[in-house]
């Protein structure tokens, strides 16, 4: 019994260390703009992503939020870009 909650404990550890994001992000400056690239977000194919972007002092912080309410049966890899104007 021991070793079979052991094997379960491992499993698990396992695959939560593979299931993880490893979103890649990129920022750049164009024409006065900053760009902020989001690749490869695997999220669900039906997703509709909406924008947040909060400038405090000289932090700037950006939330992708998925607000569709409809989920289909597929997940797939998606980039995102958020362009801030001064």
């Amino acid at each position: 019994m021991k070793m079979w909650l052991i094997s379960i404990l491992f499993l698990a550890s396992l695959l939560s260390v593979f299931s993880q994001n490893k979103d890649k992000f990129q920022i750049e400056s164009q024409n006065g703009a900053l760009i902020i690239k989001n690749y490869d977000i695997f999220t669900n194919c039906g997703s509709k992503f909406d924008a947040t972007v909060l400038v405090e002092k000289n932090k700037i912080y950006a939330t992708q939020t998925d607000i569709s309410p409809q989920k289909l049966r597929c997940n797939c890899s998606m980039d995102l870009e958020i362009t801030i104007n001064q």
